[in-house]
């Protein structure tokens, strides 16, 4: 149940499935950060979920087809990165299917139980749940991702005081939000991946970054245990990189395809907010220690707009590609 894509088929006596009344559960497995659940309601209408960090919660709705006694109903349900379907009909009868798409609340699976977030017109951004001082629950990667857009957008509509240095200061503040976002995208995905059936080579990982000594003292089997004795900084671009490509076989460029000209904004993007951060937030020319020979580099919303539209670039191809993995 936690490949990132299967088929499963139900055989189930049809009688009972019709006779109870209001609204069960006829399947409900969580596995990993994944979940399948099949529900009937009062109505005699299946809904099919489906629940992972990556593709976050989609559902379709099917209604059940006549009850033929003397035969089984099956349910076929199917999921994938590119969609979920059910399917349900007796032998020897005709089928009905529904296709999934996105559910009006999002449902988290988390070790210590299931969530659901929001509903129908109930918008909920920035989520985080905490169980006696420990935190049981946060925003996924692509989920923090699109919170940190909301956030750059009421930022970028404020009215800009003191003129042009009003306007650096909007603007490194903009790029500082952008590049928090990217290094938290990219962390938390990296995590995430084993939880919905993607597995990392953690030997790989772990000779790329844990010392030799420290490996030979304790052994290193898990994701967890790599990043316990090597926490990755995703905020350096290098770095990110090289732990994509040891733990899940993503190459920037190779394997991800994302374009030169965006990688190369994105490691700007991250080298702009050191700056921003350690020197101060009122540096106007972002690159001076480069210039000479690279051209100036001047905060303002020009560039923040540009620096936003490739680091969204980028995060959509990496997701796309961690998608796409087995």
């Amino acid at each position: 149940m936690l490949r990132p894509e299967g088929t499963l088929l139900l055989r189930l006596r049809g009688a009972e499935l019709y006779s109870q009344p209001g609204s069960f559960t006829v399947l409900e497995v969580p596995s990993g950060a994944t979940l399948n659940w099949v529900t009937r309601d009062s109505e005699h209408r299946l809904r099919y979920v489906h629940v992972s960090p990556g593709t976050g919660t989609r559902e379709a709705v099917l209604e059940l087809p006549d009850l033929v006694e003397s035969s089984q109903l099956l349910l076929v349900l199917t999921w994938s990165a590119s969609g979920t379907s059910i399917h349900a009909g007796f032998v020897g009868h005709d089928v009905r299917q529904a296709q999934g798409g996105a559910a009006s609340a999002q449902i988290r699976v988390v070790r210590d139980g299931v969530y659901v977030v929001g509903d129908a017109g109930v918008e909920v951004a920035a989520y985080q749940v905490f169980e006696n001082g420990k935190l049981t629950l946060r925003e996924s990667a692509m989920e923090a991702w699109i919170s940190t857009g909301i956030a750059l957008d009421i930022h970028m509509r404020g009215s800009v005081v003191d003129g042009y240095l009003g306007e650096v200061v909007q603007a490194n503040l903009a790029l500082v939000m952008l590049a928090t976002g990217f290094e938290v995208y990219c962390g938390r995905r990296f995590s995430e991946l084993p939880e919905e059936g993607r597995e990392a080579d953690v030997d790989a990982l772990a000779r790329t970054f844990v010392p030799k000594s420290l490996r030979a003292i304790r052994p290193l089997v898990s994701l967890e245990d790599v990043l316990a004795a090597a926490p990755i900084d995703f905020g350096n671009y290098a770095k990110c990189r090289d732990a994509y490509r040891a733990a899940y076989g993503l190459g920037f460029a190779a394997t991800v395809g994302v374009p030169t000209q965006t990688l190369g904004t994105v490691s700007r993007m991250l080298r702009y907010r050191h700056r921003i951060v350690h020197v101060s937030p009122l540096i106007g020319m972002l690159n001076q220690p480069r210039v000479p020979p690279e051209k100036p580099v001047f905060a303002g919303r020009d560039l923040v707009e540009e620096v936003r539209l490739e680091a969204d670039r980028f995060v959509h191809a990496l997701h796309d590609a961690t998608l796409r993995l087995g």
